[in-house]
């Protein structure tokens, strides 16, 4: 029990003690609770929504690193007869003073579809018939004969462009580009003769 000559004055109101008023009542702290736990949901949700988008991009090139199964994973893109080795997406196209348009792939190094059908949309150079098991002798002849045919009338750097493209669908990897064995040939440097 308390006595209560011990307490100071004005702790003493009509015979009963005055309690301290300070801190936190039970109710008050289970609302500061809830609060922060909804902001810690909300936050969590937010972070989940975002996840999806990352983790099906660190899949999808998990994905490039293999070739095209039964499964159709990449697209036959005309004039090509076969399914691509990479992965396609869509990025706008910018055109430079010499007609030739970009970007080849996009930001994330997939084959941009909307090159690839500026390119070939009204010629089909030699080479897209190769397919993925093409020798650097086979594209370079077939660079040759668009040149030597006038099939294409596209500038160097356009067809360059055309061989740049179809080197990422198909997969080519060539210790030599055969681009550079055509520019350096007889045919370009003098307008006769074959490469």
């Amino acid at each position: 029990m308390i006595k209560l000559n011990n307490l100071p004055k004005e702790n003493i109101t009509m015979g009963k003690i005055k309690m301290n008023e300070k801190g936190f009542s039970a109710v008050e702290l289970i609302m500061v609770i809830i609060i922060i736990a909804l902001i810690g949901v909300v936050g969590y949700l937010v972070h989940k929504d975002h996840q999806p988008a990352k983790v099906a991009a660190t899949t999808k090139s998990t994905e490039l690193t293999t070739a095209p199964s039964t499964a159709n994973l990449y697209k036959v893109l005309p004039p090509a007869t076969i399914a691509s080795k990479t992965a396609e997406c869509s990025q706008q196209l910018t055109t430079a003073n010499d007609g030739s348009t970009g970007p080849i792939t996009c930001s994330n190094g997939y084959l941009n579809v909307l090159e690839w059908n500026d390119l070939f949309k009204s010629d089909t150079p030699a080479f897209i018939t190769l397919g993925y098991n093409a020798t650097e002798t086979q594209v370079q002849t077939a660079i040759c004969s668009n040149l030597m045919n006038n099939n294409l009338d596209k500038t160097m750097v356009i067809e360059g462009n055309a061989y740049s493209i179809a080197a990422l669908y198909y997969g080519w990897n060539f210790s030599t580009n055969p681009m550079t064995a055509v520019i350096n040939s007889a045919y370009y440097n003098t307008g006769k003769g074959t490469c």
